[in-house]
């Protein structure tokens, strides 16, 4: 039987990036074993987007839909798009970014090799175009198959698997019950760690078919907004959660917590009053990160550099920190 796979693409506002990348979603190599589609969510954008869609959708009718809608973020787009879906599995691809040919191909084959219920790959960052768009490696690259827990152990860790829901193929029916929080940023961390716990198997690879574009004026380079303090509750309501259904993950958790802070805690201007509960939360977990072998030299750099005081803390930061690594992709 030929299964089905729906690419949901949100876009605001990306008539520069959008047709780059809609030519490389075109591009997927298929196989008799399933076939796609593409699902442009247009959220009320107020350039020549919906152009584009419109141009695309009516060159290739039988391979893209075009939707419009009042805009309400990201997540509302997404969510827009799981409501039109009907394929076996989706996967999302951000409008400023694109993909190797072999994206879906080796997604669908991790997960069917594995039977797992979600198959993630990694990505590769760029400023400019210079990844060759046309490359392609088709063998799995350390195929790893695992339980749930121990894939939110190693998405805690930062260990080849992140928040971000792009970059992964997942089976349709896991998101009964699941959405997308509209209104708030960091929106892919409880979408991410409810669709993982529902899972049986969860399957990782290390191959890098989605590429990532990082804009200038993306989270570390663009002026601080109040929205970004929304990681405040989103890590806390996590730290819960996982506290209560995986009491053995607290150390990785706390890990995830304290890079998670850290990360925004940088970004706000010190006259900013919310940036001394931050580092008051960022403090609360530092012990834990600090003790943790398993955690990533940078989260216990910077969990040791706290007792020294916050100049020293935001100097290791700057030159350990790698422009645009955060949280996860906004």
């Amino acid at each position: 039987m030929v299964e089905t796979i729906d690419i949901i693409v949100p876009i605001y506002n990306m008539e520069d990036r959008l047709e780059q990348c809609l030519q490389s979603l075109l591009k997927q190599k298929v196989t008799s074993l399933f076939t796609y589609r593409i699902l442009l969510v247009n959220d009320g954008s107020t350039d020549d987007t919906q152009v584009i869609c419109t141009n695309y959708a009516n060159k290739y009718p039988e391979k893209i839909l075009s939707f419009i809608k009042s805009n309400g973020g990201v997540s509302s787009a997404r969510n827009f798009g799981l409501q039109k879906a009907n394929a076996d599995y989706i996967t999302f691809v951000d409008p400023d970014d694109y993909v190797l040919p072999t994206y879906l191909l080796n997604l669908f084959t991790t997960l069917k090799k594995t039977g797992a219920d979600i198959s993630s790959s990694c990505f590769e960052e760029t400023w400019n175009n210079d990844r060759n768009q046309n490359s392609s490696e088709t063998k799995l690259k350390n195929l790893q198959i695992l339980s749930a827990k121990e894939a939110l152990r190693k998405l805690f860790y930062q260990d080849g698997l992140e928040f971000a829901v792009w970059g992964k193929l997942i089976k349709r029916a896991l998101f009964l019950n699941v959405s997308f929080p509209e209104g708030k940023r960091y929106e892919d961390v409880p979408v991410t760690y409810n669709l993982i716990s529902k899972c049986t198997k969860v399957a990782v690879i290390e191959n890098k078919d989605y590429v990532y574009w990082q804009r200038e004026d993306g989270m570390l380079n663009s002026k601080f907004n109040l929205s970004k303090l929304d990681v405040v509750p989103v890590m806390d309501n996590l730290y819960e959660t996982v506290l209560r259904d995986y009491p053995q993950l607290k150390s990785a958790v706390a890990c995830r917590y304290f890079a998670g802070m850290s990360n925004v805690y940088f970004q706000i201007p010190n006259d900013v009053k919310q940036k001394a509960k931050i580092w008051n939360a960022m403090k609360s977990k530092r012990k834990l990160a600090l003790r943790d072998r398993n955690a990533s030299k940078k989260v216990r750099l910077g969990a040791l550099s706290m007792y020294m005081g916050r100049r020293l803390m935001e100097y290791l930061y700057i030159k350990t920190q790698k422009r645009g690594k955060l949280l996860h992709k906004k």
